[in-house]
């Protein structure tokens, strides 16, 4: 109920209700406490609101951890909104993807040699999480460090055609893509150089295939791996997950997202438990990963399971089962 529907005093009982509930542990009380305290004072004073929003947050609210994370960028706290603005970005919130890349970024930017590198592909890996979901300033921003990693490999000496070939495409494609979604920078930057008449092309072949026209180039794959830290595109999240979910994995880009979560969910507590089902799982398992192997990144892939997979999960949404952050059950 919005809270212009509300007296006065039915405002007071509902609030006092709901905090009756957030001091016994509730977090979604927690949650409906400070938004009923934000309605109330037109969204104003946040400082009323921010404690339940940071109680209910450190409680694994991940809509409250980006609330947290804006507050404290607000207040110039770097550091605490980076924080919250993590939590809320692996639990799958795409605006708050978006900035743990900027804040990384922009470390990276004030450090030197290795810990600049290794800022920056921080950075990547929830850039690139926010761009496979269209965010076009997340895009631009994979744009910016494509060029980047050129101006290492030429530092650093390394002279691989191939390898510089590779991110100049990759870097390519996600300025198209940004300026596709309307991006302010990349719109300036391709109208700037003429691509609209030099590379029309760039901006076809974007469009076609969307953010998932994307591969990482051998410079990248070999940094990440010298970062030791698991590279967020369509392979990597295939190796790294038991659970499975390989072909949503690769369509959607991420084993952590909300269709993934439902289709977790549905094998979890559906599936499973039928032993037929458990055949189709295993089964799934053993001819998966060969499959997005040879086709995950192709065109055709991407569409065709994309179409299937968005009405399955439609449907599954419709009986109930959620798409929040979901910790894989162990049923083998």
């Amino acid at each position: 109920m919005m809270n212009q529907e509300l007296s006065q005093e039915q405002w007071s009982e509902l609030l006092a209700e709901e905090k009756r509930e957030a001091e016994a542990g509730n977090v979604e009380a927690m949650y409906n406490t400070a938004m009923l305290i934000r309605f109330h004072n037109n969204d104003d004073n946040i400082e009323d609101s921010f404690p339940y929003f940071k109680m209910a947050a450190d409680h694994g609210c991940v809509e409250s951890a980006g609330i947290v994370g804006d507050t404290y960028y607000d207040a110039g706290d770097e550091v605490n909104a980076l924080k919250y603005y993590k939590q809320a970005a692996d639990g799958g919130d795409e605006t708050s993807q978006q900035m743990v890349g900027a804040l990384y970024m922009l470390d990276a930017s004030m450090k030197e040699g290795w810990e600049s590198r290794k800022q920056d592909l921080l950075a990547e890996k929830y850039l690139r999480l926010a761009a496979l979901k269209n965010l076009g300033p997340s895009q631009r921003g994979l744009f910016e460090l494509m060029r980047k990693y050129q101006r290492q490999q030429k530092e650093a000496g390394i002279s691989d055609d191939a390898i510089y070939s590779k991110l100049t495409k990759n870097a390519l494609h996600w300025l198209a893509c940004a300026y596709l979604n309307g991006e302010e920078k990349a719109i300036e930057y391709v109208e700037e150089k003429g691509l609209l008449k030099t590379a029309p092309h760039i901006l076809e072949e974007a469009r076609n295939a969307g953010p998932y026209g994307y591969e990482p180039g051998y410079f990248e794959k070999n940094v990440l791996e010298e970062l030791n830290i698991d590279e967020v595109n369509n392979v990597s999240q295939i190796k790294k997950t038991n659970g499975g979910c390989y072909i949503a994995t690769a369509v959607y880009g991420s084993y952590d997202c909300p269709q993934v979560w439902v289709l977790r969910r549905y094998r979890d507590y559906s599936l499973s438990q039928k032993w037929c089902g458990r055949a189709f799982i295993r089964v799934y398992y053993f001819i998966s990963p060969f499959v997005v192997k040879c086709f995950g990144r192709t065109k055709w892939f991407q569409k065709f399971w994309r179409e299937k997979l968005n009405k399955l999960v439609d449907s599954l949404k419709e009986r109930g089962i959620k798409d929040t952050p979901y910790c894989d059950k162990k049923w083998k």
